[in-house]
């Protein structure tokens, strides 16, 4: 699994979690402030690309479904997501 230095997921309890389950997953850090080793920027930028072309949502439930709309839409893209790991410089951890 990667992870990102976020405040959550440097969090006392992951930790905690990680300690008991050292031969189920192996934690790499990405590098602090680097957005290009991170696929989930690619997928933010991506979101919020798809986002310009929509109406304005007019409440908050309306945001939310539009958002959910389109990371619908991009789940069901695979080779779009594959492309994110590709471009994120991780990419070498799935061959």
């Amino acid at each position: 699994m990667f992870a990102d230095h976020h405040p959550a997921h440097e969090a006392q309890a992951v930790e905690q979690w990680l300690e008991g389950h050292e031969s189920e997953i192996e934690l790499r850090w990405l590098p602090r402030y680097s957005p290009e080793h991170n696929p989930d920027e690619f997928l933010n930028n991506d979101l919020k690309q798809s986002l310009q072309n929509e109406p304005i949502p007019a409440s908050t439930p309306a945001f939310r479904e539009t958002i959910r709309r389109i990371l619908d839409r991009i789940a069901d893209m695979s080779e779009r997501i594959q492309g994110y790991i590709r471009q994120s410089e991780i990419g070498f951890a799935f061959n």
